[in-house]
């Protein structure tokens, strides 16, 4: 809300990925992942039953698992499985939860992770170091959301994220 308010998208211009890369000399290299989700879909009125059961099944299906060409043939000897083709993901554009967790992956799944659709684990479909454009700008965007993170809350931050708070209506059905 901050960023779309006060106009910083995160996005780095290519004027500025352009200059970025002449003063690092060399373009940085990240790894580029591509990645299938298996969901083992938990409904949230069963949640408490079932949860310990269907993370069993999404660890014994880990170690059971064809690799991404059958995953959605795999999926379907499952009940209530879906497998979502998350594609080519750069490493600095992973959400927080799966970075340590591909970081750690032991061959070609992760570790299973409760999270409110279910139990889920990433298939790591095929990985490898890349240094392209699209690349550097992931990897500079990161850097500026760590730089940015480490300043603290900025003036306009703290102002905008104040004046939401006081408009705010809480209505409880």
């Amino acid at each position: 809300m901050v960023n779309a308010r006060f106009g910083s998208s995160g996005r780095l211009s290519n004027d500025a990925l352009v200059t970025r890369m002449t003063e690092n000399k060399t373009k940085p290299v990240t790894t580029e992942y591509f990645l299938k989700q298996m969901v083992f879909v938990v409904p949230a009125a069963k949640r408490n039953a079932v949860l310990k059961s269907r993370k069993a099944e999404a660890d014994a299906s880990r170690a059971k698992f064809p690799g991404c060409d059958q995953a959605k043939v795999f999926a379907a000897t499952m009940r209530d499985v879906s497998v979502q083709d998350l594609g080519r993901v750069l490493a600095p554009d992973v959400p927080e939860v799966w970075k340590p967790l591909l970081e750690k992956a032991s061959g070609n799944t992760t570790a299973s992770v409760v999270t409110d659709r279910g139990v889920e684990y990433i298939a790591i479909c095929s990985q490898r170091q890349v240094n392209d454009d699209v690349a550097a700008a992931a990897v500079f965007r990161a850097e500026d959301i760590g730089k940015n993170n480490a300043q603290g809350v900025s003036a306009n931050d703290k102002k905008y994220v104040d004046e939401l708070r006081t408009k705010a209506q809480i209505v409880y059905r």
